[in-house]
């Protein structure tokens, strides 16, 4: 098998666990040419089989029905905001204060939640600061997937 498309295939799903637990079985013990047809679906955003994308819907609602309800409750907030596109850190917390009703401390219990599942990325952007010392902004980016 060559190593360069099976790198592609792995960038596509960009790292996404999810993803790389749905296609992988599908492409087991398939030959080449099958993998080289998934990765042209890919590039083009198709669904490798029929059941992938069934796959990676019903795995995805597994995920969610695993998270605390208060989780639940906040996730879908991130559908207001463009996919692959960092969010503000702040910005996010304060939505879930004013629409949940919760704290800031809670909102940080959701995103460390999201986080820890592979739902969303906290991004870390170096500033540079004054010549002695520089601080961090912290955003969140979720995936298209």
């Amino acid at each position: 098998m060559d190593e360069n498309l099976i790198k592609e295939i792995v960038e596509k799903c960009k790292g996404i666990s999810l993803a790389l637990k749905v296609i992988g079985p599908s492409l087991r013990d398939q030959p080449e040419n099958y993998w080289s047809s998934a990765n042209k679906r890919l590039s083009r955003a198709q669904p490798i089989t029929d059941s992938h994308q069934a796959e990676l819907l019903n795995r995805m609602r597994l995920s969610i029905n695993y998270l605390s309800e208060k989780v639940r409750n906040c996730f879908p907030d991130l559908g207001s905001f463009p996919e692959d596109k960092k969010i503000p850190l702040d910005v996010l917390i304060n939505v879930w204060t004013e629409l949940h009703d919760i704290d800031e401390e809670e909102g940080y219990t959701v995103l460390d939640e999201l986080s820890s599942k592979n739902i969303l990325t906290l991004v870390k952007d170096s500033r540079a600061g004054d010549g002695y010392s520089s601080y961090y902004e912290i955003s969140v980016c979720q995936h298209d997937e």
